[in-house]
């Protein structure tokens, strides 16, 4: 496979995370400081838990999970464990990475 194939399949990966306007609420939220209602993290940290994605987007544990693991494949989100919860913040480098992608894969003319 090619760098180029390589670039278009990431980009399309992504882009099909994002093509969800629940997913696309979720990753707008995980930028924000202070949204996590969970006491093992810091007040001022980026990132939600899973039950905060669930009052956010007034969607079921389950399908929550499913959207956040197209997110986390797609490498948009990070996530660890925090007890019975997992903890998800923005994968800032990834997102940066991802407007490259796109203005490679649509230059202007």
């Amino acid at each position: 496979m090619t760098d180029e194939s390589l670039e278009e399949t990431r980009l399309v990966e992504a882009l099909k995370a994002l093509a969800d306007e629940n997913r696309l609420r979720i990753m707008r939220a995980l930028c924000r400081t202070g949204c996590c209602s969970c006491e093992q993290v810091s007040a001022d940290a980026d990132g939600m838990c899973s039950c905060d994605v669930e009052k956010l987007t007034g969607l079921a544990q389950s399908t929550v999970s499913h959207h956040m693991e197209l997110l986390r494949r797609a490498g948009l989100v990070k996530a660890h464990k925090l007890g019975k919860w997992t903890y998800y913040r923005r994968n800032d480098a990834a997102v940066r990475e991802l407007g490259g992608l796109l203005r490679r894969a649509l230059p202007e003319s």
